[in-house]
Parts: C-alpha cells; structure tokens; sequence
C-alpha cells in the first residue's frame, strides 16, 4: 500500500455523505453526533459520536473516518476506523504495567484493541466494507454500542493500573470474574 494519499472531492464528499448518513441513524439510537468536514486540523471528514461522560464526569468521544487509501491498493474494501481516546494520561511510573495489562484487556475483548502512542491510551477498532456500497447503519449503531462498552469497561481496569487501583497481577482474575 502506498505511504501517501490523495483524495478527489468527489471522494471526500462521498465519506462526508456516508458519515452523515450513519450519524442520523446514530443520533436515532439517541447519540449525540457531528460530522466534521476536512480542514487543516482535520484532513478527512469525521464523525463525532459523543459516548457520555464516565464516572470522574469526563466526556469520551468517539471518532469515525474512512481511512485513506489510493484507487489500486484496495480495490473492493473500505476501511472505517472507530477511535477513542482515553480521558487519562500513560504516565511513566506506570508505563510497563499499563501496556502489559493491555495485552491481558485485549486477549479478553470481542472487538478492537487497545494502545498507547506517548503519553496518550486510546481504543481502536478497524471495520472492513464493501468499497462500492453503504455501511448496513444498524450495524454500525451496534457496533458503537458494542464498542461504546469496550472502551468503558476494558479503559477503567486500565485505570486502575495506572492509578494503582488495581494490581497487574490480579487483572486476569478480576477480568475473568467478570466474564
């Protein structure tokens, strides 16, 4: 696959399209969204879906895009990035265990995984559909939900790594316990 992309209008336009069409079936499903269109920030258009606040009253939010890919590398797949980053910071003193305590929350997970990049925790799932038709818009409204879930109940046990909560070496229990 090619390391950089352009993308026609038309092509913006259409993921914009599309991503408002799943915003309306989202914000159906009594989600708070918003499309947001390229700018310099922003280099694809974005869907916003707003997942509440968690139990400290901070806001997560998810972010949709289509993520970019010339004409020829994939010629029958669209891939769709759900993405949340985590409202905690990765701190040193608790770096090892909060990345080894993701390999034991994503060998538990049914979709999507956790990372960090620097200081930075954050939930991915990559979604692959069919390039030349529309995303099924109850799927994806599942899949928020499914995913809204994940971020939540998996991203606290991280937490509580990183704030000593909760020790690494009970996590596979705790994490078993609650299966």
């Amino acid at each position: 696959m090619s390391d950089t992309f352009e993308l026609s209008t038309d092509q913006l336009a259409d993921q914009a399209t599309e991503l408002e069409r799943l915003s309306t079936a989202l914000r159906a499903a009594d989600y708070d969204t918003r499309v947001l269109h390229p700018s310099d920030d922003i280099p694809l258009p974005t869907l916003l879906v707003a997942l509440g606040v968690d139990d400290d009253g901070r806001d997560r939010t998810m972010a949709i895009s289509v993520l970019p890919f010339a004409d020829d590398d994939l010629d029958a797949t669209a891939l769709m990035q759900f993405y949340v980053l985590l409202p905690f910071e990765l701190v040193d003193a608790t770096r090892n265990d909060v990345l080894a305590a993701t390999a034991h929350v994503n060998a538990a997970m049914a979709i999507g995984h956790f990372a960090a990049r620097g200081d930075e925790l954050y939930y991915r799932y990559v979604l692959a559909a069919d390039k030349d038709g529309q995303v099924n818009a109850a799927l994806i409204v599942e899949l928020v939900q499914l995913i809204d879930f994940h971020q939540q109940h998996f991203g606290d046990y991280l937490e509580g790594i990183l704030t000593d909560e909760l020790s690494l070496q009970v996590l596979p229990e705790v994490i078993a316990e609650a299966d």
